[in-house]
């Protein structure tokens, strides 16, 4: 699970009114979080109950799921067909589920996963291009949460630093929480990082900011796990999804870089042990 993921599931989860109505319309209500569909990658779900309504006024009570996506990927129908059937089966309600691609690029997503024989079955989700959104819509609306996602929607005719700044502005002057502040400045750092050089995204966002960001925190703590784990596999070979799953359950840094160094010193039964122990 990257960096994208985590920030993207983060803000979804911080503030998911205002993806569920940017998604499946302004009207949407009864929003509450969702338990994620797989429970492997909780910190980066993005699903949540709402009331949905048509055009014509029909109310829908559903699950609302989004998947986001860097980059193109061909297997996404099959992917989406897999969560759609999950959370029906988990939740016995609609699906409106949606894939938004972040990384502006060529995409072929039909938004369908579809076959005839032997029994015919469809599954449909919406396709989104983040950078087609209309980003000063988004900045009007004043959905918080989608605000690190703006710099990706930049419009024709406007500099990079003119836009990016905007955004930032935009941030400082309409968040009232401080923390939620700061934490909207650190993953609009991560996340502007798919179109910008990340040098010239830091000019505009102190570091200390993100040192104090959870979502940065996350981050660092899920990357120090796959040092471990890539150590691991150099040194003995494997890893077993026992210790996997130990590894993922610490949440301490310093544990994390104690772990670290017993990977690279350690013999295999050892460094496992301790795994087993500091995880419990």
């Amino acid at each position: 699970m990257g960096e994208y993921d985590i920030t993207t599931g983060y803000l979804f989860r911080q503030f998911p009114d205002d993806f569920v109505k940017f998604i499946a319309g302004d009207t949407a209500e009864d929003i509450e979080l969702a338990d994620p569909v797989l429970k492997q990658i909780r910190y980066a779900d993005a699903t949540a109950h709402a009331t949905i309504f048509s055009e014509d006024g029909t109310k829908a009570e559903v699950i609302v799921h989004i998947e986001f996506q860097t980059d193109a990927d061909d297997t996404m129908p099959v992917r989406m067909a897999g969560y759609i059937g999950r959370l029906i089966d988990m939740y016995r309600k609609p699906v409106h589920a949606s894939v938004i691609y972040l990384r502006p690029q060529k995409i072929d997503d039909p938004g369908i996963y579809h076959y005839k024989f032997p029994n015919e079955f469809t599954a449909r989700y919406n396709v989104l291009r983040i950078w087609e959104c209309d980003g000063e819509e988004i900045l009007a609306k004043g959905f918080l949460g989608l605000l690190p996602l703006v710099p990706l929607m930049q419009p024709e005719g406007i500099s990079n630093e003119e836009w990016l700044g905007k955004c930032i502005r935009t941030i400082e002057s309409s968040v009232p929480s401080e923390q939620d502040r700061k934490e909207l400045l650190a993953s609009t750092s991560v996340l502007a990082g798919l179109v910008h050089d990340i040098n010239f995204v830091r000019t505009f966002i102190p570091e200390e900011i993100m040192r104090q960001s959870s979502v940065v925190k996350e981050i660092l703590r899920k990357e120090g796990i796959q040092y471990i784990i890539s150590v691991l596999e150099v040194r003995f070979g494997g890893v077993d999804d026992t210790i996997k799953n130990s590894l993922a359950l610490i949440q301490d840094e310093e544990t994390l870089r104690y772990l670290f160094r017993q990977s690279v010193v350690a013999e295999k039964d050892e460094v496992e042990r301790k795994i087993l122990a500091l995880s419990a």
